[in-house]
């Protein structure tokens, strides 16, 4: 006997799961909330089937998918606003202690300092 629960379950968890992996990888645009909405919805409208049929499945899979991907890009984006982008060579003076010892390489030093307003 399938139980549609746990159908729903893994084409949910799947697809959020590959959504969120894929986002890092790809452009965001400002079009992230609009599929997280998109995404959202569609797993609304499919949500009135108890067992799933492999094409509900792939659908389900995919809407998650599309959540997660728009949920992942916004992530990213939020991130890299945190990022200090200067020019090499440029000197910048931070306040925090450092949770990172530096790093050297190919002439550049990285390190992660924490602040009051988070990592940086």
């Amino acid at each position: 006997m399938r139980d549609g629960l746990s159908e729903w379950r893994l084409a949910l968890t799947g697809g959020l799961a590959v959504g969120l992996g894929v986002a890092p990888h790809l452009e965001s645009t400002p079009a992230t909330g609009r599929s997280v909405l998109v995404g959202l919805l569609a797993l609304l409208l499919l949500g009135r089937e108890r067992s799933l049929s492999p094409v509900g499945f792939l659908a389900i899979f995919l809407a998650a998918g599309i959540a997660g991907l728009g949920t992942g890009g916004a992530r990213m984006d939020a991130i890299g606003a945190g990022a200090l982008e200067g020019v090499p060579g440029s000197e910048i003076k931070v306040s925090g202690y450092l949770l990172t010892p530096p790093k050297s390489s190919s002439g550049v030093v990285r390190s992660v300092l924490g602040t009051p307003e988070g990592k940086a």
